[in-house]
């Protein structure tokens, strides 16, 4: 017998079976099962806004451009950070950046501006700029570090 008659017979007994099977076995259907009832109306609401009123003629353009500057949009207060150390060994950088973490310390470090083999590990930032100094006097106690209060750019 050739493969190519096999397979025929394989196919027409795969569908004979499929074929016994949906007119014997009944399927399977679940009686107990809760349902929830949604609303199918949905409800007026009352917003109390009077949509008949349109808006004015020309009144799309009731700010004037002029009054916002970009000064207006920027002028936040400064954030401060804490420059604890610059650092050319990334290793010796990831073990004080633990160190300083265990502490408590809000820790993050950047690459320096001025050179790309160097990192810098900051601490902060913070909105006043006595909270940045408290944490500069208690670096300086723990030692080992050269830090500077900085504005957070």
């Amino acid at each position: 017998m050739s493969i190519v008659k096999r397979i025929n017979y394989f196919l027409i007994s795969l569908v004979l079976g499929f074929i016994l099977i949906a007119t014997f076995k009944q399927p399977v259907t679940y009686e107990n099962y809760d349902s929830i009832n949604f609303v199918k109306e949905i409800p007026e609401i009352q917003l109390n806004i009077p949509l008949e009123e349109g808006l004015e003629k020309g009144a799309e353009n009731i700010y004037n451009q002029d009054e916002f500057t970009s000064s207006d949009r920027t002028n936040f207060s400064p954030a401060w950070t804490i420059k604890v150390k610059t650092y050319s060994d990334k290793g010796k950088l990831l073990e004080d950046l633990d160190y300083l973490k265990k502490l408590g310390y809000k820790v993050y470090s950047r690459f320096d501006k001025n050179s790309l083999n160097t990192f810098n590990l900051y601490i902060g930032p913070t909105l006043l700029k006595k909270d940045s100094l408290l944490s500069l006097e208690e670096l300086k106690d723990l030692g080992g570090f050269n830090p500077e209060v900085l504005k957070y750019d």
